[in-house]
């Protein structure tokens, strides 16, 4: 919550930034103009003409223009940011007319000293250009935020698929080595081994398949956990003192996902929360419930055991991978103890 203030705080200062520069170089040219068509209109007390550099002292100190512009960028921004990307293009055109009427409203108070002055009467044409600019920079912001958003899915797929070909050696060589090697286990009658190597197998076709895809199918990335799951319970010693709960409730449905987006968080998992002299636990619970596919999962930490070093860097990919996928769409929560290691992740998915 604290980046996302952050980020808005940013946007809305750079937008103020911005305004400002235009309107000042737009005043300063417009007084340029008239001195040179008509000659000096305003003068000094000693009678000598106002300069540009006065002109601009009294625009931005003498009145408060910069304080209607810092009000009326923040209500746009906020109008943007909350109603364009929450409702229907209609609560937001709305919304922009009633900030039209505030920042006009301002204006006209900060310019009278509180209306006490004379003031204009026709404030129609100040309302409709502030309702206008309201509306047209959502639309133009948000066209010019999706044409950068698909560059960027570009940029992250050609990587991934840049990086999975830097990893991968021959993949049908591997694949026919599995299954020469699920043969030869299953004439051994070594079951576990076999219905292991099958797993990976599965898993591996997936990973080949699924990194050439900026969506998968849901299902398909479910039983891609379920394999991954299962291919770690079979390397637990029977009678062992460490317990995997697992909890899958997703239905079949249409719905599409980005690829291995929950893996990094199950890899965790069992990196860090499978110890061989204590007891550890691992309960992984995911469901879906309408669009929004929900994922807790958490393990134990042992005490007093040897640190595991890590690069984090599947986790940070991971992070970033949501930041560009579903921009304001999830929510992921990561909360350390000294004792367990819990991740909480909600992500409103599409058909």
């Amino acid at each position: 919550m604290k980046a996302y203030l952050r980020k808005f705080h940013i946007y809305w200062l750079q937008h103020f930034a911005l305004v400002w520069l235009v309107t000042n170089i737009f005043n300063l040219v417009n007084y340029a103009y008239k001195l040179s068509i008509w000659g000096p209109m305003t003068l000094n007390t000693d009678g000598t003409p106002i300069t540009l550099w006065q002109m601009f002292v009294i625009h931005n100190f003498q009145k408060p223009d910069y304080l209607y512009l810092l009000l009326f960028t923040f209500l746009v921004e906020l109008n943007y940011r909350y109603t364009f990307k929450r409702y229907n293009l209609a609560i937001f055109v709305g919304v922009a007319i009633i900030v039209a009427a505030i920042g006009t409203a301002t204006s006209l108070y900060l310019s009278t000293n509180g209306f006490q002055n004379k003031y204009p009467t026709n404030l129609f044409e100040p309302w409709t250009a502030a309702a206008i600019y309201a509306v047209f920079y959502g639309l133009i912001r948000e066209f010019f935020y999706q044409r950068l958003y698909r560059l960027k899915v570009r940029v992250e797929r050609s990587e991934t698929e840049l990086n999975s070909l830097k990893q991968q050696l021959n993949p049908h060589f591997l694949f026919n080595t599995l299954n020469y090697l699920y043969g030869t286990a299953l004439q051994e009658k070594a079951e576990r081994t076999a219905e292991g190597i099958d797993m990976v197998a599965a898993m591996m076709r997936y990973t080949v398949a699924g990194v050439q895809e900026t969506f998968v199918p849901l299902n398909e990335e479910i039983q891609f956990i379920r394999n991954y799951i299962s291919l770690q319970k079979l390397r637990l010693p029977a009678g062992t003192a460490q317990q995997v709960k697992i909890n899958i409730d997703v239905p079949d449905s249409a719905i599409q996902i980005a690829p291995m987006l929950l893996l990094p968080f199950i890899e965790n998992a069992f990196k860090y929360g499978i110890s061989n002299d204590q007891a550890s636990t691992i309960e992984v619970d995911v469901g879906l419930h309408e669009n929004s596919l929900g994922a807790i999962i958490t393990n134990t930490i042992a005490q007093g055991a040897p640190h595991v070093k890590g690069t984090r860097s599947g986790i940070d990919t991971c992070k970033k991978r949501l930041e560009l996928l579903y921009p304001e769409s999830h929510t992921l929560k990561i909360m350390p103890t000294p004792t367990s290691y819990s991740v909480n992740l909600l992500i409103s998915l599409k058909q």
